[in-house]
């Protein structure tokens, strides 16, 4: 398997399954609403009936946001927390949708539907609980043994430190060695889920150990698409930012505009997740040399029966099906055979009286 080759299969898969995509992008919006509605309440109470709302409209003042969090110290602090259970709360989410998208993405069926969605969810959330309790082990282990490096590391490349240049070259390969250290370990994690799916696994040191093998064995090909659609990802996010720094909207109208757009680009964020998803699944099937309708084995079709016919049998079935009676032989005593007599013939030769020839 070629690594476009996967990549184009994997949007492909994402096309296909695009209800999965709409129950992402919906929880997605659900808790984007809740924090921005706790947002605008924290702001309304600290403006009160004051018209500053509108420079936040017209255009953004940070001398006048600073000056509005130094009045109000506490003001964004509910917001804050709030931010950061979400982000706790999608995460979980996320970890029980796994489930349904992996299941989803490589189920045979014409059509993908919620009941499939659903039940893949159910399915495997337990254990997906228990990996990512293994996973976050890892990652506290891996921590530690990374800040030993670095603490090793970061001297050495600095050496005597004279240039800001040295500084920030040692800085940077020790924020590269955690990134690629973390970003393998997330690698591992997402093909033990996709094993876990695709073999029915159920212990998950198993498919933890399994997915470790397979990432460092086709360490180039999985760890390039993984590349692949994190710079997708990060593209969407650019556009994103770029969006809201760049189109003010004075008016109601280009607000809902903004909105629309931003919304748009959520829904592209979730169907792009779901399409990274689909290339592992399809990259797996393709190392493990078997074929993607075979990984999940849908339920048989339900044989609907067929009404028997009335037929009029031409012989007598009952004769037919009558075991013939057992043959019985006699036994016979077997006599001693006496030998044959010979039968001698008698040949008589008559003789002429003499009386007759005198005659």
């Amino acid at each position: 398997m070629k690594l476009f080759n996967a990549f184009i299969t994997g949007i492909r898969k994402a096309l296909h399954a695009w209800p999965v995509t709409l129950i992402t992008f919906f929880v997605n919006l659900v808790m984007a609403c809740i924090v921005a509605l706790l947002f605008k309440s924290s702001l309304s109470n600290a403006f009160g009936d004051s018209l500053a709302p509108d420079q936040f409209i017209n255009g953004f003042s940070f001398s006048f946001a600073m000056d509005l969090l130094k009045k109000n110290p506490g003001l964004l602090h509910a917001v804050f927390s709030l931010v950061g259970w979400m982000v706790v709360l999608n995460n979980f989410l996320f970890l029980f949708f796994n489930g349904g998208i992996i299941t989803s993405v490589q189920s045979k069926s014409e059509k993908v539907t919620l009941r499939i969605f659903f039940e893949g969810c159910g399915e495997y959330v337990g254990r997906f609980f228990r990996l990512f309790f293994m996973v976050a082990l890892a990652g506290i282990v891996l921590v530690f043994v990374l800040g030993l490096i670095a603490g090793f590391l970061y001297p050495v490349l600095q050496g005597n430190g004279e240039t800001e240049i040295q500084i920030l070259k040692a800085a940077g390969s020790v924020i590269a060695l955690f990134v690629l250290s973390f970003s393998i370990l997330l690698l591992i994690a997402d093909y033990a889920q996709v094993i876990t799916v695709a073999g029915n696994e159920r212990k998950m040191f198993h498919a933890f150990w399994a997915g470790i093998q397979i990432v460092f064995r086709r360490f180039f090909l999985l760890y390039g698409l993984f590349l692949l659609f994190t710079i997708g990802s990060l593209l969407i996010v650019v556009v994103s930012i770029f969006i809201w720094f760049h189109f003010n909207a004075d008016t109601g109208l280009g607000l809902f505009g903004i909105f629309i757009i931003q919304q748009i680009l959520v829904m592209v964020r979730a169907w792009w997740r779901v399409a990274a998803v689909g290339g592992q699944v399809e990259i797996y099937s393709s190392l493990k040399g078997t074929p993607q309708s075979e990984m999940i084995q849908e339920p048989p079709n339900p044989v609907v029966p067929v009404p028997a016919l009335n037929i009029v049998p031409l012989v007598d079935e009952q004769k037919l099906t009558e075991e013939p009676a057992p043959v019985t032989k006699r036994l016979r005593k077997r006599l001693p055979r006496k030998p044959a007599k010979r039968v001698v013939k008698k040949i008589v030769v008559k003789r002429r009286s003499k009386r007759s020839t005198r005659k």
